[in-house]
């Protein structure tokens, strides 16, 4: 993971701080905010990195939704 996809995630991070997540989900964005890659990840947890890019994909249109809803 190069430092600007590790700025993304520690952002995502932050985004989704107060948002309700699965364990699972928070367990992605926190190894992800550490600089770990999708493979070692999924390594971590047992899930392919496959499994993690999707979990990853589908926070970040969690997080597009919360910035374009001004509540």
């Amino acid at each position: 993971m190069n430092r600007a996809e590790q700025l993304n995630a520690l952002a995502l991070l932050r985004l989704l701080s107060a948002v309700p997540l699965s364990e699972r989900q928070r367990q992605v964005l926190d190894l992800r905010s550490q600089g770990l890659s999708y493979g070692a990840v999924g390594r971590h947890l047992q899930i392919s990195g496959e499994r993690v890019r999707q979990i990853e994909a589908r926070l970040r249109t969690i997080a597009r939704r919360l910035s374009e809803d001004p509540f």
